[in-house]
C-alpha cells in the first residue's frame, strides 16, 4: 500500500512539473506582468523595457536590466490584481530555485507588487519591484 501511495505522489509531481503555465491575456494588467517576467526569464531585455512606461520614475534601459540580474531560475504565480480605473496593482509570488553552486542559497519565495497604468490601449508598468528595484535609479 505505501508503494502505491508513493507512486501516485510521484505521478502527481510529474504531471505538475510538466504542466504548461497558464497564459494570461496580455491586454490585462496581470498579462502585462506575466509578459514582463517572461521577457526577464528569457533575457529579452528590450522586450522587458518596452513594457515599462516612459513616465515611470525608475525607467530602465535594457543594459541596466541585463547588468542587474543574477539570472537565477524562477517562477511566478498570481496572488491578486486590483484595478482602479486606469491604474492597477498586480501582486505575485516569486519562487526561486536552489542555487546549485557550492555554498549557494536554497530555494525560497518572495512577494512582489507591480504598479501599472493604462496608456492608450495597453497596460504599462510604472513601478517595477523585483527583479530590478536596485537597477534603475529613481529620478530626483
Amino acid at each position: 500500500m505505501p508503494a502505491a501511495v508513493g507512486a501516485v505522489l510521484i505521478a502527481l509531481m510529474v504531471v505538475a512539473l510538466l504542466r504548461e503555465p497558464v497564459e494570461l491575456d496580455p491586454s490585462t494588467p496581470e498579462g502585462t506582468v506575466q509578459t514582463f517576467l517572461q521577457a526577464v526569464a528569457s533575457e529579452e531585455w528590450e522586450d522587458a523595457v518596452g513594457l515599462i512606461s516612459d513616465t515611470a520614475p525608475d525607467k530602465c534601459k535594457a543594459t541596466d536590466l541585463a547588468r542587474a540580474t543574477d539570472r537565477q531560475a524562477f517562477s511566478a504565480s498570481l496572488r491578486d490584481t486590483n484595478v482602479f480605473g486606469d491604474s492597477a496593482v498586480v501582486e505575485v509570488t516569486l519562487s526561486f530555485a536552489a542555487d546549485p553552486e557550492p555554498l549557494g542559497g536554497g530555494a525560497y519565495e518572495t512577494h512582489a507588487s507591480y504598479s501599472l497604468e493604462r496608456e492608450e490601449d495597453r497596460w504599462l508598468l510604472t513601478d517595477v519591484g523585483w527583479p530590478y528595484l536596485w537597477a534603475c535609479p529613481r529620478e530626483s
